[in-house]
């Protein structure tokens, strides 16, 4: 199995699935929604980890200051979830701006990372042939 999110699982037509690389294309800018910051952040995870560093310190303290925060991003309601401080990035970009969605190529159901769209194949997606199926099974996770 692979790790990162810089892949994704794709399927062509009669073949199993293969990943496909996405890291040389440019990461989009987005608008920050926490509090009044109007920057533009660039759409990744380091990105986001940066642009906390830069311009949110006093909200995103670094790992001596306590193991919670409360995400305190706003885009249309309130999050307030308590989140691990070395995870705020992550759960923004998952959460938030959905930049590790994906959808299965079989049942086109949306899945929040890669490796959910790997166990839906392999356990879930009644419509993967059943060697894309059995190509995860062993040794997969």
């Amino acid at each position: 199995m692979y790790r990162g999110s810089a892949r994704r699982v794709s399927s062509a037509p009669g073949s199993a699935l293969r990943t496909a690389d996405r890291s040389s294309t440019t990461p989009a800018l987005l608008p920050c929604h926490l509090g009044e910051c109007e920057h533009l952040i660039e759409a990744s995870i380091a990105g986001i980890r940066q642009h906390l560093q830069s311009y949110h310190p006093d909200i995103y303290r670094p790992s001596g200051s306590g193991r919670y925060v409360k995400c305190c991003w706003q885009d249309g309601k309130s999050c307030a979830a308590e989140v691990v401080h070395s995870g705020v990035a992550k759960h923004i970009a998952v959460v938030h701006l959905k930049l590790t969605h994906t959808t299965c190529p079989y049942c086109a159901i949306v899945l929040s990372r890669s490796d959910a769209l790997l166990r839906h194949i392999r356990k879930d997606c009644r419509s993967a042939p059943l060697e894309d199926r059995l190509q995860y099974t062993v040794g997969s996770e």
